[in-house]
């Protein structure tokens, strides 16, 4: 059984933005599809906090999905989900510590 997952305000954001724009841009089969991709990365971050890479010079880890990052923080419990960037944004722009 995995851990407790949050989403902050901002990862929130993120994902109404990402629901948004692949809903313009790709169409309702691309926004399940995505929708499933980012769901089982919460499920495997819920089980696997220490999944995915560390983020120098902070307490967070990244795991790509598609073409997004999921920034969480594992500790203290319970997980938080921190942001979904684009690969394309600069984490040092988007994240604070």
């Amino acid at each position: 059984m995995g851990g407790e997952i949050i989403l902050s305000t901002l990862a929130k954001r993120d994902l109404d933005g990402i629901a948004n724009y692949t809903l313009e841009h790709w169409g309702s089969a691309k926004f399940v599809e995505y929708n499933i991709m980012i769901a089982n990365a919460f499920e495997q971050i819920a089980q696997y906090p220490n999944f995915g890479r560390v983020i120098e010079n902070m307490d967070y880890r990244s795991m790509n999905v598609g073409s997004h990052m999921v920034i969480c923080r594992a500790k203290p419990k319970p997980i938080m989900i921190l942001r979904i960037l684009h690969h394309h944004m600069l984490m040092s722009q988007h994240l604070t510590h």
